[in-house]
């Protein structure tokens, strides 16, 4: 057998352990992990935007409240109007799909089953904080049932 043989593509050492069982997972895990890291994408991006136009919102917020012809219902609104456009609360699906964005990347990698195993469950669970809640729960779903095959869970520990 040559040195050549023995190295993989590009002339780079073949991964280490079963490095078919490390394929198979990629294959399996591709498709949930590229959708969340879209996902994760978008809700970053709209994050963004209301961290930026959070400003404005509160300054036309107080605008309508200081009306004097505003109904009494719509005044007992104001604490929870305030709350969503403050620029804290919209921090939250920022850092979570951060997360999310990394465990995804880790994920197609077949690397890190803590950070993925996380990420799938942030995915999953429907915090309707972000611009696709209703995609992310299958979404996170299908890449916890993919993670949780025991070929799968054998190829992170096999890295």
């Amino acid at each position: 057998m040559t040195p050549q043989d023995q190295q993989g593509f590009g002339g780079s050492p073949p991964p280490p352990g079963d490095g078919g069982l490390v394929a198979r997972a990629q294959e399996q895990l591709n498709v949930p992990a590229i959708l969340m890291m879209v996902l994760a994408s978008l809700t970053i991006l709209s994050s963004l935007y209301s961290l930026v136009m959070a400003g404005h919102q509160a300054d036309q917020l107080q605008k309508m409240f200081d009306d004097p012809n505003i109904g009494r219902q719509l005044k007992e609104l104001k604490p929870f109007l305030e709350l969503m456009s403050n620029r804290a609360w919209n921090v939250i699906p920022l850092v979570l799909s951060g997360v999310v964005l990394f465990g995804a990347m880790q994920m197609r990698q077949v690397k890190s089953y803590g950070l993925s195993l996380t990420a799938a469950i942030i995915t999953a669970f429907p915090l309707c904080t972000t611009c696709c809640c209703l995609f992310g729960m299958p979404i996170g779903i299908w890449a916890i049932v993919v993670l949780m095959k025991p070929e799968v869970k054998a190829a992170f520990q096999g890295r």
